[in-house]
């Protein structure tokens, strides 16, 4: 398998290394850091503030294996973004949930549910792979040359959401639009929801370290996930 098609398709399947989310303003279309933006937020001691008006991380739920039969990670997130379906579950978490689990299992069946379909047929086309596991397989050692040693992901942090608006095309929607239309022009009509969503996770090492990807890689992840046709998917 050519690895630099590999690689050239694993920045695809990667999404963009996150730089159009760091400035991204509060409100309700929009995140801050669930981490550091509490205290930049400069909200008064006091103050008595709307929820819908707290920035993002104001309101954050984790979810966990023991607890949500539809996850195999720790899992955090601001639910006043990403809801709670009337069933309790949280469908538009879980393909991130999927996401860092088909890496740590090398698993393209897991990677293959996380993706809209033609988007994932595409990147695998583009890498010329032999099979979804194979690619897999590669794609793990990608994330491993920038950590510098095996590892597994235990426990992720959507740390900033994006949700779009009709006009915030700045954070790179249109592309991912475009894309799409590529690979399915009725695709278009089908999408009712998307998000850029800025994701970090810690991992573990082989002497048990717990180590967080960003400070290894200097950047978190920005995952696309659209809502299509009543299904959310990484695109």
């Amino acid at each position: 398998m050519n690895k630099g098609l590999i690689r050239t398709a694993a920045v695809i399947l990667s999404g963009t290394i996150l730089a159009a989310c760091a400035g991204c303003s509060s409100g309700k279309n929009s995140s801050s850091s669930s981490r550091n933006n509490m205290v930049s937020a400069n909200i008064p001691e006091g103050a008595n503030v709307a929820a819908e008006d707290m920035p993002y991380g104001a309101s954050v739920t984790q979810l966990k294996p023991e607890t949500d039969s539809n996850i195999q990670l720790w899992i955090e997130f601001d639910n006043r973004y990403l809801k709670r379906e009337e069933d309790g579950t949280y469908p538009s978490v879980y393909p991130v949930n999927d996401y860092f689990e088909a890496v740590n299992e090398k698993s393209g069946e897991l990677m293959e549910k996380a993706y809209y379909p033609a988007s994932f047929k595409d990147i695998l086309s583009k890498a010329n792979a032999d099979t979804s596991d194979a690619f897999m397989a590669n794609y793990y050692d990608i994330f491993k040359d920038t950590i510098g040693e095996d590892f597994e992901f235990d426990y992720i942090m959507i740390d900033k959401c994006i949700v779009f608006d009709g006009s915030n095309n700045e954070y790179g929607f249109d592309v991912k639009d475009d894309e799409l239309k590529e690979l399915d022009p009725s695709v278009i009509d089908k999408i009712t929801e998307r998000y850029a969503l800025e994701v970090d996770a810690t991992y573990k090492n082989n002497n048990g370290d717990s180590l967080l990807f960003s400070n290894r890689s200097g950047n978190a992840l920005t995952l696309y996930e659209y809502k299509i046709d009543g299904k959310y998917y990484i695109v």
